[in-house]
Formats: C-alpha cells, sequence, structure tokens
C-alpha cells in the first residue's frame, strides 16, 4: 500500500494487517509513524476494524469502502498474531517459529476445535464451501479476465510449478496453470499471483 500511496483511483481497496508485531518484536522497534494519517493525507479513505473477529465490522467496512467511489480507501484490521494460541498470541514467536505439536494441541483446546487430528476438516466446513464451488470458479475467472493486461505485458516464459497459481488455475476452470514462475528482475511475486 506505501507504494501506491500516490494512485488516486477509486477501485484500490486495501486491507492492512495491524498486529503491532514484526519477526525482532513490536512493530514500534522499526515504525514511528502513524499509517492512518499519513494515507488520509494523501486523500485516501482510511477505516478501521476493531475487532477482525466481529463479522458485522467486516462487512460494515467493506460496505463502507464500496460506498466511497471518490478515492482508495485503507481498512486497517487490529488483529492478534498467533490468536487462539495460549503461549505466543501476540508475541513475535507467533510471527517466526512454528507453534511445536503441544502448542497446536493448546490452541485447539482454547479455540473450541473439535479435534487434534492434524489437518482436520470438519464435514459442516467441507459441504459449505463444495457448496460455494461455484462461484469460486466465476470470481477467478473475473480475476483472470481483468488481469488479461498484465498478462500481455508480462508473457509467460515457462509452465509454472507454483502451486498457488496452479490451484488458482484449476479453480477458473482451465485444465492447466497458463501462468509463468514470478521473475524477480521483471515484476514480483504480488504481480505473478495478480496474473492468475
Amino acid at each position: 500500500a506505501f507504494h501506491q500511496a500516490a494512485v488516486t483511483s477509486d477501485e484500490i481497496r486495501v486491507m492492512i494487517d495491524d498486529h503491532r508485531i514484526t519477526i525482532d518484536g513490536s512493530t514500534d522497534l522499526a515504525l514511528s509513524d502513524d499509517a492512518a494519517q499519513r494515507f488520509e493525507s494523501y486523500g485516501w479513505q482510511v477505516l478501521h476494524i476493531d475487532d477482525v473477529n466481529d463479522l458485522t465490522q467486516i462487512d460494515s467496512a467493506i460496505a463502507d469502502a464500496k460506498a466511497d467511489s471518490a478515492r482508495p480507501t485503507m481498512v486497517i484490521t487490529r488483529t492478534v498474531i498467533g490468536f487462539g494460541s495460549p503461549n505466543r498470541a501476540g508475541t513475535a514467536k507467533a510471527h517466526g517459529e512454528p507453534l511445536g505439536a503441544e502448542e497446536i494441541i493448546r490452541s485447539k483446546d482454547a479455540l473450541g476445535w473439535v479435534s487434534h487430528e492434524p489437518f482436520f476438516v470438519p464435514d459442516e466446513a467441507r459441504a459449505h464451501f463444495s457448496d460455494r464451488s461455484p462461484d469460486a470458479r466465476r470470481f477467478a475467472r473475473r480475476g483472470l479476465q481483468r488481469s488479461t493486461p498484465s498478462v500481455l505485458r508480462f508473457p509467460p516464459r515457462q509452465p509454472s510449478s507454483c502451486v498457488a497459481c496452479r490451484a488458482t488455475c484449476q479453480l477458473a476452470g482451465m485444465r492447466s496453470c497458463q501462468c509463468s514462475p514470478p521473475s524477480r528482475e521483471r515484476w514480483p511475486a504480488v504481480l505473478h499471483r495478480v496474473q492468475c
């Protein structure tokens, strides 16, 4: 978002995860400015979500962002990194270290999770997302259509081995991934994701 501050497009909507932790500790170690005030001074609409677990706040912020058609929007979401982990939540350790088997079990217990089995997905969740798969395909196709100009500017050079891209392309109904691996010299990884 910081790199796009001078852009005035009303179609830019950025959500910032403000958990105030870096791999080395508090963000106060590296940042001393107020990002909300800075982006307001650029003419952006700046919204806040104080509790990212409150779906009403999220829906309201998204609606407000869409309603302002005159300027770009930044939504600052207050989160707790490692949420649910009794010993790691809100710490730099949650940012840079794996939880470990015991802390995973403690976290699942703290969150009221139904199983200690690794990678367990409840049947209700699987059914919900299976029902949503046609919507996901339509969404992915729309994203591919919007990104066509960037694909033309940066044509693929070889088949992708990127699992995320392959999954996105398959979701869009393609038989194989049409993307190229990100080239550090030509475009950053985030643009690679936009292509897909």
